[in-house]
């Protein structure tokens, strides 16, 4: 659970943030949820793994909603990404598939590699059309604004 000052912090994290550091901090939201709920089904914990894959999709549809597919092809192709991950979860959760749970953590894993090395060539907030043709060409062709409009807390932890 999030202190008043853990809270404040990540609230400035996020409102502080690039976009491109927005997005690595989504995926790797989106990871640690995915990573709960397969622990929460290994230890037995239906309900804890439940809420934490509900979670993880919520934090995949707040990524898919920042995609601007009109950018290019490249966008299109992010979306499709993230849409073929949620609906894949969707099907995981439903019929408890270990393995398509697992495969998703791996996708998300390299994902957040792939943000992880844009923050680092790019530590600087660029203007948006920058930013997409950047990404296209470091961050296998990926680019993508995210949006946040859930609660801090949902996809986001100081804990990360």
């Amino acid at each position: 659970m999030n202190t008043p000052s853990n809270q404040a912090y990540l609230e400035n994290q996020v409102l502080t943030a690039t976009p491109q550091k927005l997005q690595l901090m989504l995926i790797e939201g989106a990871t640690r949820f995915a990573r709960q709920g397969l622990e929460g089904w290994q230890a037995g914990e239906n309900e804890a793994a439940s809420e934490a894959l509900v979670r993880c999709r919520k934090v995949l549809s707040n990524i898919q909603a920042g995609i601007k597919p009109e950018l290019s092809e490249a966008a299109q192709r992010s979306a499709s990404l993230y849409l073929f991950l949620f609906q894949t979860l969707t099907m995981a959760q439903m019929n408890r598939s270990v393995q398509d749970l697992e495969d998703i953590i791996k996708v998300l894993e390299i994902e957040r590699e792939t943000w992880s090395q844009l923050c680092e060539q790019m530590p600087e907030s660029p203007a948006e059309t920058q930013l997409a043709a950047a990404v296209e060409v470091t961050a296998r062709d990926m680019p993508v604004v995210p949006t946040v409009d859930m609660p801090i807390s949902e996809g986001f932890s100081a804990e990360a």
